[in-house]
């Protein structure tokens, strides 16, 4: 596809950098895309992500701006394993895509000393998309999860996993804080959807899972009931979350014959 007809998917993010950086309004901008005479309502269209630009049209703002999308396009993770000594290991995952979702879940755990229960964020989902594929990482907060000394050289990024971990720290005082948020959430699984209708299939099945008791929070828990219902998560949370991601979805515009809706 010729660059005049190919839409440039970073359209939103790339102009909004431009606005910040160098001041441009919306006439500023469709003077810089080529277009003459137009009452701005097509650059409000870009910006608030309703449609997108053609690479020759953003041409000039690729070329004065590109390097600083790029840096707000890729993304570092932690993801927490125990090597053969038992001697815990950080392993560090850069990601590149645009962060249209995130949603964290809030459970009670006890406070020390005082026996009080403190409602804390130890759960959390972010979406990733990059050129319409998308990834889905479901993170916990560092120190929620005792990490398993096990045997686990078969380890793959996005598979189950759960003899990784043992126990479940129920304590407030067990969890990490630290000044730089992302620095305390852990990856524990990563999924790759290749398309939007994979991306609403999957994400679906995880927060059922999380409403059946199917997951690796409840098998950590109490590994050896049969699940039908999580110990963990009342049926709002799933709820809320799947909810929260098909507002998010339909406010960008994305399509699928997998949507309730």
């Amino acid at each position: 596809m010729k660059e005049t007809t190919k839409k440039y998917k970073h359209t939103r993010q790339l102009l909004k950098i431009a606005k910040q950086e160098g001041g441009y309004t919306n006439k500023d901008i469709e003077k810089k895309a080529g277009l003459q005479g137009s009452s701005s309502s097509l650059a409000s269209r870009w910006l608030n992500g309703h449609a997108l630009a053609t690479e020759r049209q953003m041409r000039y703002f690729i070329n004065n701006y590109g390097q600083h999308l790029k840096r707000q396009l890729e993304h570092l993770f932690i993801q927490s394993l125990v090597d053969e000594h038992g001697v815990e290991q950080k392993k560090y995952m850069k990601f590149t895509g645009d962060i249209i979702f995130k949603h964290q879940i809030k459970l009670k755990l006890i406070t020390p000393f005082h026996g009080r229960y403190k409602t804390a964020s130890v759960v959390r989902v972010i979406i990733l998309e990059n050129q319409g594929t998308f990834k889905i990482l479901l993170q916990c907060r560092a120190g929620f999860l005792r990490l398993s000394t096990m045997d686990q050289t078969n380890f793959q990024e996005n598979t189950f996993a759960p003899t990784r971990f043992s126990a479940i720290n129920g304590e407030t005082r067990n969890l990490e804080w630290s000044d730089i948020e992302e620095a305390n959430w852990h990856c524990i699984q990563v999924t790759d959807c290749a398309s939007i209708n994979t991306l609403v299939k999957d994400f679906t099945a995880l927060t059922s899972s999380l409403a059946d008791g199917n997951n690796i929070f409840d098998y950590i828990l109490d590994p050896e009931s049969a699940k039908t219902k999580s110990k963990l998560f009342n049926k709002h949370i799933p709820n809320t979350m799947e909810f929260a991601f098909y507002q998010k979805i339909m406010k960008l515009g994305l399509q699928s014959e997998l949507l309730p809706f």
